[in-house]
């Protein structure tokens, strides 16, 4: 094969790569990095002091697309977060009361639905603002406090 073939191939092989690359992401989806920050900060909190949930949220690059992980759905057009179902996932180690900073939430500008039912919630700090919530679900939690719900404008359904 002379020089000028062999480059060609080469040219080829490259551009047929990178076109089945974006028509994995394409299909796929990423999801959007401060989403991906914003989940496994939000694991970081779930398991404090000493927790495992979650574990199977970030950790390689496999895992860097977060639309793909387990409890979290995203919009398939925009790969924006829509769903977190956190049900009964602090169960694991005697893990105590739990009281969630609501600025952790603040990455989800497109979350409708929350599920964060048995997971020894005591109360929020900070004010709940997330526009596009539909769905808030904290059924089986000790509530100390009731979250403000103003601050949820498109709110229709809610388990307190």
């Amino acid at each position: 094969m002379g020089a000028v073939t062999r480059g060609l191939y080469n040219a080829i092989i490259i551009y047929a790569s990178f076109l089945w690359l974006l028509l994995v992401v394409g299909y796929y989806g990423w999801c959007l990095e401060d989403e991906r920050v914003g989940l496994l900060n939000l694991k970081a909190s779930v398991n404090h002091p000493k927790g495992t949930a979650l574990s199977y949220w970030g950790g390689n690059i496999v895992a860097a697309n977060c639309c793909r992980w387990e409890r979290v759905t995203c919009e398939n057009k925009t790969n924006r977060v829509i769903q977190l179902d956190l049900r009964y996932i602090r169960l694991d180690g005697g893990l105590g009361e739990w009281y969630m900073n609501a600025s952790l939430l603040l990455p989800f500008h497109q979350l409708q639905i929350l599920y964060l039912n048995g997971n020894e919630l005591t109360g929020f700090q900070g004010l709940l603002r997330l526009k596009k919530l539909r769905v808030l679900d904290v059924r089986g939690n000790g509530l100390t406090t009731i979250p403000v719900l103003s601050a949820l404008p498109s709110l229709k359904t809610r388990g307190i």
